[in-house]
């Protein structure tokens, strides 16, 4: 008789903190592989107007889905002010689902980390070593400063258009009542945070108490920063890294960790 395959997180209860928007695919897939995925969404992200830009860049870096999703007029009008300058931007992303969602409009993205997704991950490129002289950021508002930072000190003059903001939501009472049932009795065996920011929000809406649990509780974080800014909060319970916050990486860390326990 063939032995019947268990799916990898079967009994697995997998709190989802991300922006809505942003969390559908991964709470299928978390159940699809055995999980059950309860989303908590504790940020929402919402669209900003960019002040227009008059000058085309030579380099255009988006650093995340959504800013690619709230970006797409600046993306056009770039390429309509180069194009008129006699030249064709080139275009980087920081992730691969950044980079597909850049395809799906008709863009490609000419350079992309070689390792982990995120801005340090960028800054590795051999492209990026001797950048071109002008780059432009497409961020949300009060994002990390350190590609900016990094490609002036290359070099570079670097402008931002921050096309979103986050901002705390609140929860609908009966999704927030069935995580804390879940958090109380100690049935909630890992949380996802792919964003400091989600980290503090999140947080900022548990009691003391229940962050106190919260924080006994596994966490799958979405890079080592985000760990150790957990630890700097008090974070007790493990905490699982994985290499960036994309879906992906974080289904990847989330099956060894619960393979590893399991054995």
């Amino acid at each position: 008789m063939i032995p019947l395959q268990v799916p990898p997180l079967t009994g697995l209860s997998v709190l989802v903190t991300r922006p809505a928007q942003q969390a559908t695919e991964l709470c299928a897939r978390i159940n699809a592989l055995g999980g059950d995925a309860l989303l908590l969404p504790v940020l929402e992200i919402v669209p900003r107007v960019a002040t227009p830009l008059e000058q085309a860049h030579e380099l255009l870096v988006f650093i995340s889905v959504n800013a690619v999703k709230h970006g797409l007029h600046v993306l056009q009008s770039q390429f309509e002010l180069a194009t008129l300058a006699g030249f064709t931007p080139r275009i980087a992303a920081v992730g691969a689902a950044t980079a597909a969602l850049l395809v799906e409009h008709g863009y490609r993205a000419d350079i992309t980390p070689l390792t982990q997704a995120s801005s340090e991950g960028l800054l590795e490129h051999e492209s990026l070593q001797t950048p071109p002289a002008t780059v432009l950021i497409v961020r949300g508002q009060g994002g990390r400063e350190l590609l900016r930072d990094t490609l002036t000190a290359r070099g570079c003059t670097v402008t931002v258009a921050e096309v979103y903001e986050r901002l705390p939501t609140s929860p609908a009472a009966e999704q927030l009542n069935t995580v804390l049932a879940l958090l109380r009795a100690t049935e909630l065996d890992i949380i996802t945070v792919t964003s400091i920011d989600i980290l503090q929000a999140l947080d900022a809406l548990l009691s003391p108490t229940d962050q106190a649990l919260a924080h006994r509780v596994s966490l799958l974080a979405g890079s080592a920063r985000i760990a150790a800014q957990a630890k700097q909060l008090g974070w007790q319970g493990e905490c699982v890294v994985s290499s960036s916050p994309e879906d992906k990486a974080l289904l990847g860390s989330l099956v060894r960790w619960r393979t590893r326990a399991r054995n």
